[in-house]
């Protein structure tokens, strides 16, 4: 486990020297897109496509909320107050997971990488592709793909 640990640590220094950057932790980077998505985005999205972005804006705070339950704290409740936060700031907003309190500004102690939180938006949105168009093809026995409404 250690081996592993060393590891991984190695990894992550190395991809933030290939990135140049880092981003904030502790669900700020997640709470930004999820608020940006139901807030600004959401109002300019007509039809069927509202139904989509709402849910990938939920989907995303999916892990903000995880960190949340995982360090014993509401996780509606913690994350409805980083929310709202981050709507009267610029700053990123995140979850102190030692007192459940909001890490608001760049002093944050938990960063990510780029090229993490990259591909994790890539890959979580490839995969619902996939599985969409696997539900067209049992919905309606064709292979054509959805169309995009952005």
């Amino acid at each position: 486990q250690l081996r592993e640990a060393v590891r991984c640590g190695m990894l992550a220094v190395k991809n933030t020297l290939e990135d140049g950057c880092a981003m904030p932790g502790a669900g700020a980077v997640e709470i930004r897109i999820g608020n940006w998505l139901a807030n600004h985005a959401l109002p300019k999205v007509k039809g069927a496509a509202r139904l989509g972005f709402r849910a990938f804006a939920d989907a995303i705070l999916v892990i903000p909320k995880t960190l949340a339950q995982n360090a014993g704290y509401h996780p509606q409740e913690t994350v409805g107050k980083a929310l709202e936060a981050e709507e009267e700031t610029t700053l990123p907003v995140g979850i102190d997971l030692a007192t459940g309190g909001l890490v608001v500004g760049w002093e944050t102690p938990v960063w990510d990488n780029a090229t993490v939180k990259h591909q994790l938006i890539h890959t979580s949105t490839a995969i619902v592709s996939n599985i969409l168009l696997v539900d067209n093809i049992v919905a309606t026995g064709t292979t054509k793909s959805p169309q995009s409404h952005i």
